[in-house]
């Protein structure tokens, strides 16, 4: 929904950095047939995934910081989810996605705020706690600040900042991870790489699920969408 709204004006080609199975793209391109839409991800596996459907968008295998130079000034819009927070080096990334960025274009991005203490996350990290670290590979855990400074220091103008996932989706997240860390065993891949891949009730079941917990997360985040939360979405502008 908000990267609808950020994408409102946009007309071109947009990239989906990070894209996995490709659920944002594919979304993206059935609200807005009218843009050329294309996702990279690092995960042949997860390319493999969103191409069998691909829903008029175009997946690629591809690593944002080795695009070349006839990717400069490229795109009218990047947006990414879930990524930044994986990066060793979230600084170059955002450097590049500048570098790819028309002038004027907009970057639209979801980022989970693990170091914030408006998080259960953000507290149990001050107790040491981060079972995030090893079953989701968030090697970073970042405030609100430390995301805004990181945009700055790319060059990127912030327009607009919006809030998400509150009370329920931080419980359900927050003992989601402490289970693995309690099994002290990972999932091979995401829930929305299983849904795509696997066949049978057990797949269907984990859909419905992951369903559910996705219209009472956007229901909640709708009530309380002005104050902080565990997710930052944020459009900002090659300025």
């Amino acid at each position: 929904k908000y990267t609808l709204e950020d994408l409102k004006n946009v007309s071109g080609q947009i990239l989906d950095v990070g894209c996995g199975g490709g659920g944002m793209a594919k979304g993206i391109k059935a609200y807005r047939d009218d843009l050329e839409v294309f996702g990279i991800d690092i995960s042949i596996n997860a390319i493999k995934v969103a191409k069998k459907h691909s829903d008029g968008a175009d997946f690629q295998i591809g690593d944002i910081t080795k695009l070349g130079k006839q990717f400069n000034d490229r795109f009218s819009a990047v947006v990414m989810y879930d990524v930044l927070e994986h990066l060793d080096n979230p600084g170059e990334v955002l450097d590049n996605i500048f570098r790819i960025l028309k002038k004027g274009g907009i970057f639209s991005f979801f980022v989970p705020l693990d170091g914030s203490l408006a998080t259960i996350h953000g507290w149990a990290r001050r107790l040491g706690f981060i079972p995030k670290l090893k079953y989701a590979g968030h090697v970073q855990q970042f405030s609100e600040n430390e995301v805004i400074d990181l945009l700055k220091n790319s060059g990127f103008k912030i327009e607009e900042k919006r809030y998400s996932q509150y009370f329920f989706s931080q419980i359900v997240d927050f003992v989601f991870f402490a289970l693995l860390w309690i099994r002290n065993k990972n999932i091979p891949y995401s829930v929305e790489t299983y849904v795509g891949q696997e066949k049978g009730v057990k797949s269907k079941i984990v859909l419905i699920i992951k369903s559910l917990i996705s219209l009472i997360s956007h229901i909640e985040s709708i009530i309380f969408k002005s104050f902080p939360g565990l997710g930052l979405h944020i459009k900002a502008r090659r300025s």
